[in-house]
Protein backbone atom coordinates (compact mmCIF):
# COMPACT_ATOMS: atom_id res chain seq x y z
CA UNK A 1 0.00 0.00 0.00
CA UNK A 2 1.45 3.24 -0.87
CA UNK A 3 1.55 6.50 1.07
CA UNK A 4 -0.61 8.01 -0.97
CA UNK A 5 -3.32 5.49 -1.04
CA UNK A 6 -3.24 5.80 2.78
CA UNK A 7 -4.19 9.36 2.74
CA UNK A 8 -6.63 9.54 0.81
CA UNK A 9 -8.18 7.10 3.20
CA UNK A 10 -8.02 9.46 6.01
CA UNK A 11 -9.14 12.35 4.15
CA UNK A 12 -12.33 10.78 3.37
CA UNK A 13 -12.64 9.62 7.16
CA UNK A 14 -12.41 13.26 8.22
CA UNK A 15 -15.36 14.44 6.64
CA UNK A 16 -17.30 11.53 7.27
CA UNK A 17 -16.05 12.03 11.38
CA UNK A 18 -17.11 15.90 11.16
CA UNK A 19 -20.77 15.27 9.95
CA UNK A 20 -21.63 12.15 13.13
CA UNK A 21 -20.11 15.46 15.62
CA UNK A 22 -22.44 17.58 13.86
CA UNK A 23 -25.09 15.55 14.00
CA UNK A 24 -24.26 14.35 18.09
CA UNK A 25 -24.31 18.00 18.84
CA UNK A 26 -27.55 19.01 16.79
CA UNK A 27 -29.41 16.11 18.87
CA UNK A 28 -27.64 16.49 22.13
CA UNK A 29 -29.11 20.77 21.94
CA UNK A 30 -32.61 19.44 20.81
CA UNK A 31 -33.17 17.44 23.68
CA UNK A 32 -31.44 19.64 26.08
CA UNK A 33 -34.20 21.83 24.82
CA UNK A 34 -37.08 19.86 25.43
CA UNK A 35 -35.86 18.63 29.34
CA UNK A 36 -35.66 22.30 29.84
CA UNK A 37 -39.54 22.78 29.06
CA UNK A 38 -40.24 19.55 30.79
CA UNK A 39 -38.74 21.04 34.15
CA UNK A 40 -40.91 24.24 34.09
CA UNK A 41 -43.89 22.83 34.99
CA UNK A 42 -45.78 25.89 36.07
CA UNK A 43 -45.61 29.61 34.46
CA UNK A 44 -46.18 32.72 36.29
CA UNK A 45 -49.79 34.61 34.29
CA UNK A 46 -51.34 38.05 34.32
CA UNK A 47 -54.31 38.26 33.10
CA UNK A 48 -56.53 41.71 32.28
CA UNK A 49 -59.46 41.71 33.91
CA UNK A 50 -62.81 43.89 34.30
CA UNK A 51 -64.38 44.05 37.41
CA UNK A 52 -68.06 44.32 38.81
CA UNK A 53 -68.71 48.46 38.59
CA UNK A 54 -66.81 48.48 34.99
CA UNK A 55 -63.34 49.37 36.53
CA UNK A 56 -60.49 47.35 35.25
CA UNK A 57 -56.97 46.04 37.01
CA UNK A 58 -54.09 43.48 36.13
CA UNK A 59 -54.67 39.95 38.23
CA UNK A 60 -51.61 38.36 38.70
CA UNK A 61 -51.43 34.56 39.59
CA UNK A 62 -48.04 32.95 40.17
CA UNK A 63 -47.03 29.32 39.49
CA UNK A 64 -50.04 28.49 37.31
CA UNK A 65 -49.64 24.55 36.41
CA UNK A 66 -48.39 24.24 32.59
CA UNK A 67 -51.58 22.01 31.70
CA UNK A 68 -53.30 24.66 32.99
CA UNK A 69 -52.53 27.53 31.70
CA UNK A 70 -54.85 27.25 27.94
CA UNK A 71 -57.71 27.45 30.25
CA UNK A 72 -57.01 29.39 32.72
CA UNK A 73 -58.86 31.95 31.22
CA UNK A 74 -62.24 30.61 31.77
CA UNK A 75 -61.10 28.98 35.24
CA UNK A 76 -60.63 32.75 36.58
CA UNK A 77 -64.00 33.64 35.32
CA UNK A 78 -65.67 30.40 36.71
CA UNK A 79 -64.16 30.76 40.39
CA UNK A 80 -65.50 34.15 40.53
CA UNK A 81 -61.80 35.09 42.33
CA UNK A 82 -62.44 37.99 44.75
CA UNK A 83 -59.36 39.81 43.23
CA UNK A 84 -57.91 42.47 45.70
CA UNK A 85 -56.59 45.94 44.34
CA UNK A 86 -56.09 49.23 46.50
CA UNK A 87 -56.69 46.75 49.80
CA UNK A 88 -60.47 46.58 48.13
CA UNK A 89 -62.43 43.14 47.23
CA UNK A 90 -63.02 43.25 43.45
CA UNK A 91 -65.14 40.47 42.11
CA UNK A 92 -63.88 39.83 38.57
CA UNK A 93 -66.91 40.23 35.69
CA UNK A 94 -65.00 39.23 33.01
CA UNK A 95 -61.50 38.38 31.95
CA UNK A 96 -60.24 40.01 28.88
CA UNK A 97 -56.92 38.90 28.02
CA UNK A 98 -54.14 36.35 29.73
CA UNK A 99 -50.34 36.43 29.02
CA UNK A 100 -47.31 34.95 30.68
CA UNK A 101 -45.59 37.58 33.27
CA UNK A 102 -42.70 38.66 31.03
CA UNK A 103 -45.11 38.81 27.95
CA UNK A 104 -46.75 42.51 26.87
CA UNK A 105 -50.73 42.21 25.76
CA UNK A 106 -52.17 42.64 23.01
CA UNK A 107 -54.79 45.02 24.28
CA UNK A 108 -53.08 48.76 24.15
CA UNK A 109 -55.66 49.77 27.86
CA UNK A 110 -53.70 46.41 29.19
CA UNK A 111 -50.32 47.45 27.96
CA UNK A 112 -50.93 50.85 29.59
CA UNK A 113 -52.45 49.52 32.64
CA UNK A 114 -49.78 47.32 33.19
CA UNK A 115 -46.85 49.58 32.87
CA UNK A 116 -48.20 52.23 35.22
CA UNK A 117 -49.08 49.17 38.05
CA UNK A 118 -44.84 48.12 37.76
CA UNK A 119 -44.24 51.62 37.66
CA UNK A 120 -46.31 52.16 41.06
CA UNK A 121 -44.79 48.81 42.26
Amino acid sequence: MSLRHVGEIKMKKVPLMTLLCIFFLVNTSALAKKEKHNRASVVDLKCYAEVLGGSFMIYRHYDVPVEKMRSYQALLKNFSNAARKNNQSKVIYRVIECREMDKKFRNKAANKLDKSEEDMG
